[in-house]
């Protein structure tokens, strides 16, 4: 059985079965997991007004103590849309490494991202030290596909120069953030919380398609970089994130985003 049920803390109000997609909860007799399939998506844990409910693998986890007020958010609409306004992509940065502990806050922004089948599969790798081994690998794949864009023709001509001026895959750039999954939506929702938590963090960042598209050009050649992740993930998410030597002041005009109600 995957739950671990309190019968003294169960009220059975019925919501943890009104919220189970599997219909692997019960109220006939004790509060009782069916055996249905479950693949722990927590809901019931999440709903339960007492704590009664939590997952077996997350026994040191108090649900009592982390339980949060459900009528107000502590942002509101006209705040978030603001941050969200004044994201811009950032190619320019000071030479001043992000600290290790910096990373680590930054990264509490993915753990509760959501995840196909609730399969928690996400990795981050912070790629700084060994940049310039990555530049070589991107460079090794690269080479060979000089016909998808300009930009990936500009990386291999600063390679083969002896990397005179600006990267074009980094800029100013000299860390970056990975993001693999066996899901690329999971992969890509999560990369999108940490740009904007970056961005709250005094942080900037931009997107690269190009170092994603090495992996599907050569999957082992990137897997074998990064031996410690199950070769079955496969990166979804390129991030160069630095500490801004830019300052914007206006957001740009937009196209309008069609919208339409079927």
């Amino acid at each position: 059985m995957i739950l671990d049920i309190n019968p003294i803390r169960c009220v059975r109000c019925g919501l943890c079965e009104s919220v189970c997609i599997f219909d692997n909860i019960s109220l006939e007799g004790d509060v009782h997991e069916v055996g249905n399939d479950c693949f722990k998506c927590g809901h019931c844990v999440a709903i339960c007004p007492t704590g009664a409910i939590n997952l077996k693998e997350y026994e040191d986890y108090d649900t009592i103590k982390t339980k949060y007020k459900t009528d107000s958010l502590p942002v509101n609409y006209d705040d978030f849309l603001e941050v969200l306004n004044r994201r811009r992509s950032m190619r320019w940065f000071r030479k001043q490494k992000i600290e290790k502990q910096t990373y680590e806050k930054l990264f509490e922004c993915v753990y509760n991202s959501p995840t196909a089948t609730n399969a928690q599969d996400l990795e981050f790798v912070v790629v700084s030290e060994r940049i310039d081994e990555f530049n070589d690998m991107l460079y090794d794949i690269l080479k060979d596909h000089t016909d998808i864009h300009p930009r990936v023709v500009e990386f291999i001509k600063y390679m083969e120069n002896n990397k005179e001026g600006k990267n074009p895959m980094l800029w100013d750039g000299r860390e970056v953030i990975l993001g693999f999954s066996t899901n690329a939506t999971t992969t890509c929702v999560a990369a999108a919380r940490i740009e904007i938590m970056a961005q709250i963090m005094g942080l900037g960042g931009f997107y690269n398609k190009f170092i994603v598209l090495a992996d599907e050009f050569d999957h082992e050649k990137v897997m074998s970089f990064f031996p410690d992740i199950d070769s079955d993930k496969h990166l979804h998410s390129a991030f160069i994130i630095g500490y801004p030597k830019k300052k914007f002041k206006r957001p740009l005009p937009k196209r309008e985003v069609k919208i339409s109600y079927e």
